[in-house]
Protein backbone atom coordinates (compact mmCIF):
# COMPACT_ATOMS: atom_id res chain seq x y z
CA UNK A 1 0.00 0.00 0.00
CA UNK A 2 1.34 3.17 -0.71
CA UNK A 3 0.70 6.27 1.10
CA UNK A 4 -0.92 9.72 0.06
CA UNK A 5 1.73 12.30 -0.73
CA UNK A 6 3.15 13.66 2.80
CA UNK A 7 1.59 11.30 5.31
CA UNK A 8 3.54 8.22 6.66
CA UNK A 9 1.84 5.08 5.76
CA UNK A 10 0.95 4.66 9.61
CA UNK A 11 -1.63 7.61 9.18
CA UNK A 12 -2.96 6.39 5.68
CA UNK A 13 -2.78 3.07 6.97
CA UNK A 14 -4.71 3.95 10.53
CA UNK A 15 -7.55 5.97 9.12
CA UNK A 16 -8.34 3.19 6.09
CA UNK A 17 -8.48 0.61 8.71
CA UNK A 18 -10.88 2.81 10.45
CA UNK A 19 -9.20 2.18 13.73
CA UNK A 20 -8.43 5.44 14.23
CA UNK A 21 -10.62 9.22 13.39
CA UNK A 22 -8.76 11.99 11.80
CA UNK A 23 -9.28 14.10 14.64
CA UNK A 24 -7.55 11.48 16.59
CA UNK A 25 -5.00 11.04 14.31
CA UNK A 26 -4.43 14.83 14.27
CA UNK A 27 -4.02 15.02 17.87
CA UNK A 28 -1.62 12.54 17.63
CA UNK A 29 0.53 14.19 15.13
CA UNK A 30 0.09 17.20 17.37
CA UNK A 31 1.32 15.70 20.30
CA UNK A 32 4.48 14.22 18.58
CA UNK A 33 5.07 17.80 16.80
CA UNK A 34 5.20 19.07 20.53
CA UNK A 35 6.92 16.35 22.06
CA UNK A 36 10.04 17.17 19.03
CA UNK A 37 10.03 20.53 19.67
CA UNK A 38 10.86 19.45 23.51
CA UNK A 39 13.66 17.77 22.35
CA UNK A 40 14.77 20.17 20.12
CA UNK A 41 13.85 18.82 16.71
CA UNK A 42 11.65 21.02 15.20
CA UNK A 43 12.38 20.66 11.95
CA UNK A 44 11.95 16.80 12.03
CA UNK A 45 9.21 14.70 10.36
CA UNK A 46 7.19 12.77 12.87
CA UNK A 47 7.93 9.47 12.36
CA UNK A 48 5.71 6.44 12.32
CA UNK A 49 7.62 5.03 15.44
CA UNK A 50 6.73 8.06 17.62
CA UNK A 51 3.58 8.74 16.14
CA UNK A 52 2.56 4.63 17.10
CA UNK A 53 4.20 5.13 20.82
CA UNK A 54 1.96 8.39 20.84
CA UNK A 55 -1.41 6.50 19.55
CA UNK A 56 -0.36 3.49 21.91
CA UNK A 57 -0.18 5.54 25.17
CA UNK A 58 -2.86 7.21 24.04
CA UNK A 59 -5.00 3.36 23.76
CA UNK A 60 -5.83 3.83 20.36
CA UNK A 61 -4.20 1.32 19.35
CA UNK A 62 -1.96 -1.87 20.63
CA UNK A 63 1.61 -2.58 20.05
CA UNK A 64 0.16 -5.25 17.40
CA UNK A 65 -1.81 -2.97 15.78
CA UNK A 66 0.71 -0.09 15.43
CA UNK A 67 3.19 -2.97 13.97
CA UNK A 68 0.58 -4.03 11.50
CA UNK A 69 -0.29 -0.58 10.21
CA UNK A 70 3.19 0.44 9.72
CA UNK A 71 3.55 -2.51 7.43
CA UNK A 72 0.94 -1.12 5.43
CA UNK A 73 -1.82 -3.70 6.29
CA UNK A 74 -5.26 -2.19 6.99
CA UNK A 75 -7.74 -5.25 7.43
CA UNK A 76 -7.46 -5.55 11.47
CA UNK A 77 -11.17 -7.04 11.96
CA UNK A 78 -12.43 -10.57 11.45
CA UNK A 79 -16.46 -9.87 10.60
CA UNK A 80 -17.46 -8.11 14.40
CA UNK A 81 -14.64 -8.61 15.85
CA UNK A 82 -11.27 -5.91 16.03
CA UNK A 83 -8.09 -8.01 16.05
CA UNK A 84 -5.57 -6.26 18.54
CA UNK A 85 -2.82 -8.87 19.29
CA UNK A 86 -1.55 -12.42 18.25
CA UNK A 87 -1.59 -15.30 20.05
CA UNK A 88 -0.11 -18.24 18.24
CA UNK A 89 -0.10 -20.44 15.27
CA UNK A 90 -1.14 -24.62 15.87
CA UNK A 91 -1.92 -27.33 13.11
CA UNK A 92 -5.28 -26.17 12.25
CA UNK A 93 -5.27 -22.11 12.04
CA UNK A 94 -4.04 -19.20 13.66
CA UNK A 95 -4.94 -17.35 16.95
CA UNK A 96 -5.77 -13.88 17.42
CA UNK A 97 -6.59 -11.78 20.43
CA UNK A 98 -9.30 -9.43 19.53
CA UNK A 99 -12.55 -7.27 21.01
CA UNK A 100 -16.18 -7.96 19.81
CA UNK A 101 -17.13 -3.95 18.13
CA UNK A 102 -20.65 -4.18 20.05
CA UNK A 103 -20.21 -6.39 23.24
CA UNK A 104 -16.98 -5.30 24.02
CA UNK A 105 -15.72 -8.76 24.91
CA UNK A 106 -12.33 -9.62 24.73
CA UNK A 107 -11.92 -13.13 23.13
CA UNK A 108 -10.14 -15.30 20.76
CA UNK A 109 -10.41 -15.64 17.34
CA UNK A 110 -9.14 -18.83 15.31
CA UNK A 111 -8.49 -18.26 11.79
CA UNK A 112 -8.25 -21.13 9.03
CA UNK A 113 -5.84 -19.75 6.34
CA UNK A 114 -6.87 -19.50 2.81
CA UNK A 115 -4.08 -21.86 1.93
CA UNK A 116 -5.24 -24.89 3.89
CA UNK A 117 -8.42 -24.20 3.65
CA UNK A 118 -9.38 -27.47 1.54
CA UNK A 119 -12.43 -29.04 1.44
CA UNK A 120 -11.26 -31.47 4.15
CA UNK A 121 -9.61 -28.89 6.34
CA UNK A 122 -12.88 -26.87 6.44
CA UNK A 123 -14.74 -29.74 7.54
CA UNK A 124 -11.95 -31.29 10.04
CA UNK A 125 -12.77 -27.31 11.07
CA UNK A 126 -16.13 -27.25 11.66
CA UNK A 127 -15.97 -30.44 13.62
CA UNK A 128 -13.49 -28.75 15.77
CA UNK A 129 -15.96 -25.35 16.44
CA UNK A 130 -19.33 -27.54 16.80
CA UNK A 131 -17.35 -30.00 19.48
CA UNK A 132 -16.07 -26.94 21.38
CA UNK A 133 -18.98 -25.28 21.49
CA UNK A 134 -21.29 -28.40 23.01
CA UNK A 135 -18.06 -28.34 25.97
CA UNK A 136 -19.20 -25.70 29.02
CA UNK A 137 -16.56 -26.32 31.71
CA UNK A 138 -14.63 -23.41 34.24
CA UNK A 139 -11.45 -24.83 33.03
CA UNK A 140 -11.69 -25.07 28.96
CA UNK A 141 -12.13 -22.09 26.82
CA UNK A 142 -15.79 -21.43 26.07
CA UNK A 143 -16.64 -20.87 22.06
CA UNK A 144 -19.09 -18.06 21.44
CA UNK A 145 -19.24 -18.22 18.19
Amino acid sequence: MSAIPGESVLSSSALASGLVTAQALDYAHRVARHRLQQMGQNDGDVSDRLLAEILIEQEMLTPYQADQLMAGRTKLNLGPYIVTDWIAQGGMGQVYKAVHQVMGRVCAVKVLPLARATQLARDSFMREIRMQAKLDCPYLVRAFD
